[in-house]
């Protein structure tokens, strides 16, 4: 028994021996390329059973060994992995070097949506899930943004976060866009948005983030992973009658990881306002504005859609290149040619000292043709030392024609400016220093030049000039103005003990403009003196500013004084005038952001501030500003003075959804020169006079928003009390003026299921003007906007679009006090072209009607609107 056992022992050891060790190695590589496949799982089954017998996963350089044991003469490898097409291999049973090649192929997950809050916070960041507030009939992120509570959009696609502009807009922390962001609120794809997220108390410059207060706000986008990578195209083709109008568009983005990109291109004649989307939202441009131009009334506070004839096209390259993680070049460039034409009769009335008001009727003609390009080349490196160099080129061409008919005769009004040119470079670095001291400069230095003329046909006020009336006279008021200016300062922050800093500045600036202008008729060469003017007005000064920052828990504290000492020298090539004067300027500022609870915050601000004024303040020569006005200023050189105080509470609860906020102020302004205006007939002479003038005002406003997720309905509340005082000098006489208003306002957006979208807005202003001739009684004025838009789906992809609007006040004296408006929309959607037919001014309202005080005057407009018409448009969306 024992030998039998041992003979089977023995014959299965000698089975067992018979099946060699097999040792497999080898390589995975990307076909093409041949680079290594990382972390694929390469798999040995045998061929008979089915069955793996043994696996390995390849290394960073592609390679892999395998060993293993089979009675089987062939073999099977399989190669898989993430992101790698699955493949198969045979081989002969024995050891050998594989070398393997697999496509790249890359795998897409498909999307769960997860139900969850819509906003979270997490310290000074709150995240808005677009899922939660987004709906079939978005078409941009803006769309969006103006149902999520504590966010506001304006028309042109400014946005403010509890009641404040934001200062800067991201998408996916990059600042591709700058300070004309208005162009991606309008066109990134409200669905390519998965989150949208709130910097509170935002610093860009990482390495001042805890040494800088800041209480504004910033936004960042951030893009669904199948958006990322993608290029993202659509296509808008439209076209309607009455009269025969066209609105085409084109818009293609691409955001990647090192990349990013949006260019636009819009052109239309429908009245849709494509160039305010380009203005700048923060920042300041380096253009002067001219002091000169046709005569044209307030444009009316309805959608340009309603009374613009217009012509326009607009182009928008945006460019970001990502060349580490922490720099970047944005490289960004607008144009647009905007043609305009606008139709209104008004009512003009001047209240006078002691005497009846000036009555002024007019109807006005104007069209406006204004050429604009503009090139900004900016690079930033925002890690431990902070770079930035931005560099703006600017120019501007505008051409406006006009006539105005007024007391039975027609004026014409004819400007140019050919063009109006500026370059700006902004340079700042910022570099901190063992932890302690951090040191930092700035230099913002831009220089322009702006040529303009005006003629007025025919001069209707010739013997005020000295020229007997001739009657194919042209008034022509040419004007030149040049400007440099340069501001340059050192900054440090030192770290005293933790959570005290000290900050120091030093710097210079210089300011030099020139103006040249003559006035005179067109049939004459000689220009009196006193028509003609060549200023050369110089600011420099040295600037300073020490302050203390204390922070400590909940509590961030900042103190600091400006100190600038200013000399100004201005020099009248004309009259051989020279004046100066030389001061120091104390300008000291109070700031504090008390954190009371998680939620809610309160920041006080109290500052003062002064300073001479500009080259307005300071020509003796008239100079023609409009058909019906002439300005000169002889008085001293400026000085104002001014402070302002402000206190803020702000609650924000992300778990709730339930924002408010609520502000009280004041300000006071003194300055040494009064403008005056005399009026003779309907020609007004606005002059300077050296004496002191005080305005102040107090305003007290708030706001409440809430989103109710259980019945998909946002809700808000705002509303304020404002009151000035200021004083306004006419016909040699000082007028008192008093001004009080009171806002209210209303929001409310629900979804009723999957078939009913509402929206409704209302507005409501109230204001009073009182003067200190009690002879004169001034009517308040009740004005009230309110706008009900209902969407219904009547099946999948087909929704019927009804819109109602309603404008009232209650001072218009000529037409009608109630001014509707009725529009209507029907939209189909498929899986990439969206048709629509829509309707405007259904009801066929021809005119609106608008009035409102400023400065002791009345102006009530009637503005021509555009007629009834219909649109088609075609929408196409190319991925």
């Amino acid at each position: 028994m024992r030998k039998t056992l041992l003979i089977v022992a023995l014959l299965v050891i000698s089975y067992a021996e018979s099946f060699s060790q097999i040792v497999i190695s080898g390589s995975v590589k990307y076909v093409g390329n041949l680079s290594a496949v990382d972390l694929a799982n390469v798999a040995v089954e045998d061929p008979g059973t089915k069955t793996v017998i043994a696996f390995a996963t390849t290394g960073a350089d592609g390679r892999f060994t395998i060993s293993c044991k089979t009675e089987s003469s062939t073999l099977t490898i399989t190669v898989a992995g993430f992101n790698i097409a699955r493949t198969t291999q045979t081989i002969k049973a024995h050891s050998q070097n594989v070398n393997i090649l697999v496509e790249y192929r890359e795998i897409r997950l498909k999307e769960i949506v997860v139900k969850t809050k819509p906003i979270k916070r997490t310290g000074d960041t709150l995240t808005y899930y677009v899922s939660q507030f987004a709906d079939s009939l978005d078409h941009s992120i803006g769309d969006v943004l103006k149902k999520m509570p504590g966010i506001s959009v304006d028309k042109i696609g400014g946005i403010k976060y509890q009641g404040k502009a934001i200062k800067k807009f991201y998408i996916e922390g990059l600042d591709m866009m700058g300070s004309r962001y208005g162009v991606a609120t309008n066109n990134v794809r409200s669905k390519d948005i998965a989150t949208v997220e709130i910097y509170e108390n935002h610093q860009p410059i990482r390495i001042l983030k805890d040494l800088s207060f800041s209480e504004s706000a910033a936004i960042n986008l951030k893009l669904k992973d199948k958006s990322k990578g993608a290029l993202i195209a659509t296509m808008q083709l439209g076209g309607g009658y009455k009269p025969l109008m066209w609105d085409e568009a084109l818009t293609a983005m691409l955001f990647t990881s090192s990349y990013q990109m949006l260019v636009t291109a819009k052109s239309n004649n429908s009245g849709h306002d494509v160039v305010s989307e380009l203005s700048e939202q923060y920042g300041e441009s380096a253009q002067l504005s001219p002091y000169i131009g046709v005569y044209a009334p307030s444009t009316p506070d309805v959608d340009m859609e309603r009374y613009m004839d217009n012509t326009t096209h607009a182009v928008s390259i945006n460019n970001l290149f990502k060349l580490s993680k922490y720099n970047t070049l944005s490289i960004n460039g607008i144009y647009c040619y905007d043609r305009q034409t606008f139709k209104d009769s008004s009512t003009t009335v001047f209240y006078m000292p002691s005497t009846d008001p000036l009555k002024i009727n007019e109807s006005t003609t104007l069209t406006r043709k204004t050429n604009y390009a503009e090139v900004r080349l900016k690079y930033t490196g925002n890690n431990d030392t902070y770079l930035e160099e931005a560099l703006t080129i600017e120019a501007e061409w505008n051409d406006s024609r006009g006539s105005v008919h007024t007391l039975g005769d027609v004026i014409n009004q004819r400007f140019d400016m050919t063009p109006n040119l500026s370059l700006k470079n902004v340079f700042s670095t910022a570099k901190s220093y063992k932890k302690f001291v951090t040191l930092g400069f700035n230099s913002n230095t831009s220089i322009s030049s702006l040529p303009a003329s005006l003629i007025i046909s025919p001069a209707i006020y010739t013997a005020i000039f000295g020229y007997d009336q001739t009657e194919d006279a042209e008034a022509l008021q040419t004007m030149t103005n040049r400007a440099f200016h340069t501001n340059n300062f050192v900054y440090s922050y030192f770290r005293i003990t933790p959570g005290l800093e000290l900050n120091v500045n030093m710097g210079f600036s210089a300011d030099y403009q020139k103006m040249e202008s003559s006035l005179g008729l067109t049939l004459s060469e000689q220009h009196p003196d006193s028509l003609c003017n060549d200023i050369n007005y110089n600011r420099w000064g040295i600037n300073g500013k020490v302050g203390l920052r204390y922070k400590y828990r909940i509590l961030n504290l900042f103190g600091f004084v400006d100190m600038d000492y200013a000399s100004i020298i201005v020099q009248d090539n004309i009259r051989h005038t020279n004046s100066s004067q030389s001061r120091p300027f104390f300008c000291p500022v109070l700031e504090m952001d008390l954190r009371l609870t998680t939620n809610l915050k309160m920041i006080f601000k109290s500052l003062y501030s002064e300073d001479y004024g500009s080259i307005t303040d300071k020509y003796s020569g008239y100079i023609m500003t409009d058909y019906r006005r002439i300005s000169s200023r002889d008085g001293a050189i400026g000085e104002n003075r001014r402070q302002d105080h402000n206190v803020e509470l702000k609650y924000s609860n992300a778990l709730s959804a339930f924002f408010a906020s609520g502000e009280a102020g004041y300000w006071h302004k003194k300055s040494n020169l009064m403008y005056g205006t005399s009026f003779n007939g309907m020609l007004s002479h606005i002059e300077s006079y050296n004496q002191d003038n005080i305005s102040q005002g107090y305003r007290i406003n708030g706001r409440i928003s809430k989103f109710f997720d259980g019945i998909a309905t946002t809700l808000e509340l705002n509303g304020g009390y404002e009151h000035f005082w200021m004083d306004v000098l006419r016909q040699g006489s000082v007028i008192n003026t008093n001004t009080a208003s009171i806002s209210a306002g209303f929001k409310w957006i629900t979804k009723w299921g999957r078939k009913v979208n509402t929206r409704y807005n209302a507005s409501y202003v109230y204001s009073k003007t009182g003067y200190s001739d009690n002879s004169t009684s001034i009517s308040p004025i009740n004005s009230l906007h309110q706008r009900l838009s209902v969407d219904y789906s009547l099946i999948p992809g087909l929704v019927f679009n009804l819109t109602g609007e309603h404008y009232f006040n209650s001072a218009i004296l000529s037409g009608s006090r109630h001014i509707p408006f009725l529009d209507a929309a029907l939209t189909f959607k498929t899986k990439k072209i969206e048709y629509m037919l829509e309707g405007r001014n259904l009801l066929g309202t021809r005119t609106y009607n608008n009035k409102f005080t400023s400065d002791a005057t009345d102006f009530e407009y009637s503005y021509l609107l555009r007629p009834t018409s219909v649109m088609f448009k075609i929408k196409f969306s190319i991925r």
